[in-house]
Parts: structure tokens; C-alpha cells; sequence
């Protein structure tokens, strides 16, 4: 029994690695060196200091991506915040505090924080659920006919954007939520423009596009043009925004650099620099393995069967 339990546990595990693998072409589990930092350790479980997990049935397709953490985003502090549809529950964890909240819903998915709230996609029902941080309750709810959340981008409370497993994007302009008409484009962006990415007919760039939100400008215009000369991109998407230095950046996988993101910034004229690079970790299916924060860095979470840990690395923006 134990033994059929342990086989189940690690055909979950490897379902989760296969999806990440077709997302991200590569899968390499050991990143080290001085310029991470490990924030949090944590385990999944059924503990209230747990995250939990949902291993495969036989017979049964798994509710991905809601069989584990449905997102996760570090407030100023560096707390991590988790959606666990598990347990019903949005995590907060340090190293001297963990709590929890009840979220009224079945399937929680990705989540941001801004101005000391919390915006949450959830499905059953289907919106973005605000949760004000201090009183621990949900303010108000925008829903959304999306299908399957995936990476949600809160500029404001008046510039939003979620995007969809399909490839929609959908965005809240001043409270009004529509489908984006151009799917390259991307939950990443300021006030003024949204990005993504659009193919070229050479396999070392990429055409970094824009839109605004209005309407009458949702039309995608050329930002930048990104060229690696000499290496083949098997894989590139809009990462982040930093708002602090006014720098979009983009990651992109070369079949050169198999293990890792490289990472490409564009300033607000589209000069293209080069960042640096994030590895490829082993984890469990998520809206973002990587996600941009605190103005210059990026989180990561990696993960086994039983245990997961965020990882920082503070990127270094060239002026």
C-alpha cells in the first residue's frame, strides 16, 4: 500500500514537471551561489502551516492548475504570500509568522499585492477577489468569464490584466473587464502600455510589441526588436515591469543556454541590455516560477514532492 502510494505521489510530481516543461523547454534542479538568497522553506500538507497538495487518483485527471499553490507573490516585507485551493486558503508565511485567511471560494489561482491588498483570481465563482491585508476580509470582487486563470497584473485598481491558460489576456480598464483582441499580448505592463512578444522570421529575434489600454489604441505597435545574434530562442516571454527604473524585461530560453532564463532588459527608448539569468528549477505547475517584486528583484519557487522554498535574486539594472 505504502509502495503504491509513493509510485502515485511521484506520477503527480513528474505530471507537474512535464508541464513545466512545456512551458519553459528545460528542466535543471540545483541553482547555488552567492547572488540567491533563500527567503522561506516550506512543506506541503495538510498542517495549517503547510501548503497543500493534491496527489494523483487513479483514473482521475488532476484539477490542474488548482491540485497545489495556485500562485505566489512577496509583499514589501518579503512575506510570501500562497492561494492554496487545497485548503481554501491565502497563506502568508516569514521566518517569524505564518497566518492564514478563508477565501470564499473553490479554486484559487494567482495573486498580487498592491497598497496593502491582496488581488486573488478564483474560479467558483469566477473573479479577482480583493482582500484588504489588514482587516483580513474581502473588500469587493470583479468578476470575469475567464476560463482558466493564469498570470494576473495589478498596476493600480484601475489598470488590471489576467491572463488565460489559451492564450487571452483580459483587461480591467477603470473597472470595466474585456477580452484583449491581440493575443500576444501579455500580463506585464505600466499605466500607459501592455506588452508581449511577437515571432520574427529569424530564429535569434523577437518583436517586442505594445498596446495601450483604450480601446482605440489596443491595436499592437513594435516597442523594441530583440536580437541575440548567434542563438536560436526556443522560448521567450514578458517576465516583468520594474517601475523603478522604467525597464521592461524579457527571458528568453537559447538552445545554447538550455538550463537557464536569460534575461533581457528594455529601457523606455527599447535599448536592449543584457540583465543576467535565472536557472530553471524543478517545481510544481505555476502561473510564473519567476515573479518580478520590490522593484529589482525576482522570486522563485522551487519544489519536490513534499517541500518547496522561495528563492531571491536581486537584478542589477545598468543605467
Amino acid at each position: 500500500m505504502k509502495k503504491k502510494k509513493l509510485l502515485e505521489k511521484k506520477f503527480f510530481f513528474l505530471f507537474f514537471l512535464i508541464g513545466y516543461f512545456l512551458l519553459f523547454g528545460h528542466i535543471s534542479p540545483t541553482f547555488c551561489g552567492e547572488e540567491y538568497s533563500t527567503i522561506f522553506k516550506g512543506h506541503f500538507g495538510p498542517g495549517e502551516s503547510d501548503v497543500g497538495i493534491k496527489f494523483l487518483t487513479p483514473d482521475i485527471l488532476p484539477e490542474t492548475p488548482f491540485c497545489g499553490p495556485g500562485g505566489f507573490f512577496p509583499d514589501k516585507e518579503e512575506r510570501i504570500w500562497i492561494s492554496d485551493s487545497i485548503q481554501k486558503k491565502l497563506k502568508a508565511f516569514s521566518a517569524s509568522e505564518s497566518f492564514s485567511i478563508e477565501i470564499p471560494a473553490k479554486k484559487l489561482g494567482d495573486l498580487c499585492i498592491k497598497n496593502g491588498q491582496v488581488f486573488l483570481c478564483t474560479k467558483d465563482p469566477d473573479c479577482i477577489m480583493i482582500i484588504d491585508i489588514q482587516s483580513k476580509k474581502v473588500k469587493r470582487t470583479i468578476p470575469l468569464n475567464y476560463n482558466t486563470p493564469r498570470r494576473i497584473l495589478v498596476v493600480d485598481e484601475n489598470h488590471l490584466a489576467v491572463e488565460e491558460t489559451d492564450g487571452n489576456c483580459w483587461i480591467i480598464f477603470n473597472g470595466i473587464p474585456e477580452l484583449h483582441p491581440a493575443q500576444v499580448i501579455e500580463a506585464v505592463g505600466n499605466t500607459e502600455k501592455l506588452f508581449g512578444i511577437s515571432n520574427t522570421f529569424e530564429n535569434d529575434s523577437r518583436n517586442i510589441v505594445y498596446c495601450g489600454w483604450e480601446k482605440e489604441k489596443n491595436d499592437p505597435e513594435i516597442f523594441s526588436h530583440l536580437k541575440l545574434p548567434e542563438n536560436r530562442i526556443v522560448f521567450s516571454k514578458v517576465m516583468g515591469y520594474s517601475e523603478t527604473n522604467e525597464s521592461l524585461m524579457v527571458g528568453c530560453v537559447l538552445a545554447s543556454q538550455p538550463n537557464s532564463l536569460s534575461v533581457i532588459s528594455f529601457d523606455s527608448n527599447g535599448a536592449q541590455k543584457e540583465l543576467g539569468s535565472l536557472p530553471l528549477q524543478e517545481s510544481i505547475y505555476l502561473p510564473s516560477q519567476w515573479v518580478f517584486a520590490n522593484g529589482n528583484s525576482f522570486y522563485g519557487l522551487s519544489a519536490t514532492a513534499t517541500e518547496f522554498k522561495i528563492i531571491k535574486k536581486k537584478m542589477k539594472f545598468q543605467k
